[in-house]
């Protein structure tokens, strides 16, 4: 006997003991066909079926919003990757994305873990190496950094802010020089990269070298800071009360990023605005842009000898005037003759420069000029 009541007399007399194993009613005689055991069975499948989809649409929001939780507007490339992954079809560049997600979001074991991967795979991979070593310095790992920005330097890595985050990991381990060439070098590469014109400068700054953190703006500017504010602000606070620096007693260094111009911070009164000056020790005289003078109101006498000079922006007519008061970084040079020229770039030549010794040099692909006094300073 079947469980099941007859759908005719509603009786549980239901049974298939016969020879045929169709479903007969013992009571009434209700016997089922083969075509309504079959709509059942199809029924039942229907139904497995619609719940199966709702049990699979469910796990996949699931999925989804958990990936979301963990990745956030990521959430669908790394799931569609981490597919990838475990199909056993990733490549390299599925890898270097999933790595390239961790960095953005600052998941750095995440990072960590698969840059390590890629570089165990291919030693010489420097965008592995690059990524392995700056996720160990944001990590305050410097130490287990330095192996790999070794290994990507050496094999001609030349990415600007790599070197940044290598500056940051020698600093981190006491090696203040040399991080300092190479915030020098990283903005030789890119004089644009502020992350480490901002450091380089304030480091210098809080080294004691104040006049060479203005010439370093002077560079970064092309001797313009006016059309940076960030830098023409900084350029104001600096000189906003007097600069205490051993830099007149010692040396002073002029940086040049693009290595041809060193520009140096020149006041022509003792409170006067900075203004920077090409540093040129070939040209026998100083040359200053009438701009400057007036903005300094000194006066140029109507009888000044006028005379013609080759300057950095073509041949121009010049006016010889000497100014009372002229300082260039720490030193103040007393009464200077110069040949003043309207539109023309300023510069500090031989004459102006005979109390000082020159020294130029180059450190780390950055262009030095070393100033120091010749006379001895109290």
């Amino acid at each position: 006997m079947l469980e099941r009541q007859c759908p005719v007399c509603g009786k549980k007399s239901l049974s298939n003991e016969n020879p045929y194993g169709s479903v007969v009613c013992l009571s009434c005689g209700w016997m089922e066909s083969e075509v309504q055991s079959l709509y059942s069975a199809m029924e039942i499948l229907a139904r497995v079926g619609r719940w199966s989809a709702i049990v699979g649409l469910v796990f996949v929001l699931v999925v989804l919003a958990v990936q979301l939780v963990l990745w956030g507007p990521h959430a669908f490339e790394v799931t569609y990757l981490q597919g990838r992954m475990l199909l056993g079809q990733e490549t390299r560049e599925n890898r270097l994305e999933r790595g390239a997600i961790c960095n953005s979001l600052k998941k750095h074991d995440c990072a960590v873990k698969i840059f390590t991967q890629l570089v165990e795979q291919n030693p010489m991979d420097r965008t592995a190496l690059a990524n392995l070593a700056i996720n160990y310095v944001q990590t305050e790992k410097s130490e287990k950094a330095q192996p790999h920005f070794e290994a990507y330097f050496s094999l001609g890595g030349s990415g600007f802010d790599v070197m940044y985050w290598y500056a940051k990991s020698l600093r981190d381990l006491g090696e203040l020089d040399r991080g300092r060439d190479w915030l020098y070098y990283s903005l030789v590469q890119n004089s644009e990269y502020e992350s480490s014109a901002k450091e380089l400068f304030h480091e210098l700054v809080d080294d004691g070298r104040p006049y060479e953190a203005t010439s370093l703006i002077g560079s970064l500017t092309s001797g313009k800071p006016e059309g940076s504010g960030h830098w023409n602000n900084l350029l104001a606070r600096l000189y906003s009360k007097p600069i205490v620096s051993d830099e007149a007693k010692t040396i002073y260094h002029v940086p040049s990023l693009d290595r041809r111009y060193h520009y140096v911070p020149v006041q022509l009164k003792e409170q006067g605005r900075p203004r920077f000056f090409v540093l040129s020790p070939k040209e026998a005289y100083t040359l200053v842009d009438e701009d400057i003078v007036i903005e300094n109101r000194l006066t140029i006498p109507e009888d000044a000898a006028v005379v013609e000079v080759s300057t950095l922006d073509g041949q121009k007519s010049a006016r010889k005037v000497t100014l009372p008061y002229l300082k260039l970084g720490p030193w103040e040079l007393g009464a200077q003759t110069v040949l003043v020229c309207r539109d023309c770039r300023s510069l500090i030549g031989e004459e102006t420069l005979s109390d000082l010794k020159l020294d130029n040099w180059q450190r780390h692909h950055t262009q030095f000029y070393t100033l120091s006094s010749r006379k001895e300073i109290p």
